[in-house]
């Protein structure tokens, strides 16, 4: 059968000048982003209003390895980046519980059986409990009338943010959209 769609994918940009940038670890990263929210207080209070003890949080990182945060272990950095909350419930994620499967899971906000992309703006670290119950679907308008304040805050910390995404929009639009998602969506368009 001939194919319906040919999609052909191409890489962005100039690879030289890639190259010679430097990048940026996970834990500079983080580190940075958390003597920031320290030396602002509004940013301090953006953390006390969802119950975020954030100096309790920067002395755990203190205390993690460069290494540790490789892309080997993206629960620890999603834990960091989601100021140890899970991004469905708002509820602690306890740092230990990271290590065992059965409590907690990086889950792709668009299903990756619906056509989800498997990347940075698709992704969360959630409760294992939180995930079973939404399945294959997308969020639930609960979820996201619940959890938007704390997202939009994630987002003001730049803790949304990465390196394809500097402000973090890509990802607060995908946790916001709610609802069954269209053809092309499923598509990954």
């Amino acid at each position: 059968y001939p194919p319906k769609r040919i999609f052909v994918e191409t890489t962005r940009g100039n690879l030289e000048s890639k190259k010679s940038q430097k990048t940026q670890s996970r834990y500079d990263f983080l580190n940075e982003i958390y003597k920031d929210i320290l030396n602002n207080k509004d940013k301090c209070a953006i953390c006390k209003e969802h119950d975020i003890d954030i100096k309790a949080l920067s002395n755990e990182l203190v205390s993690v390895s460069n290494a540790s945060l490789s892309k080997n272990n993206n629960k620890l950095y999603y834990y960091y980046l989601q100021l140890g909350k899970c991004m469905y419930s708002g509820e602690d994620i306890n740092l230990n519980d990271l290590s065992d499967d059965s409590l907690v899971d990086i889950e792709h906000i668009y299903p990756r059986a619906k056509g989800g992309q498997d990347d940075f703006s698709n992704k969360v670290l959630v409760k294992k409990i939180k995930n079973a119950s939404k399945s294959d679907n997308s969020l639930s308008s609960a979820v996201v009338q619940k959890m938007k304040p704390f997202w939009q805050h994630l987002q003001k910390l730049k803790l949304l943010s990465n390196i394809n995404d500097k402000y973090g929009t890509k990802k607060l639009a995908t946790l916001c959209k709610a609802g069954n998602l269209s053809e092309m969506e499923q598509e990954g368009f």
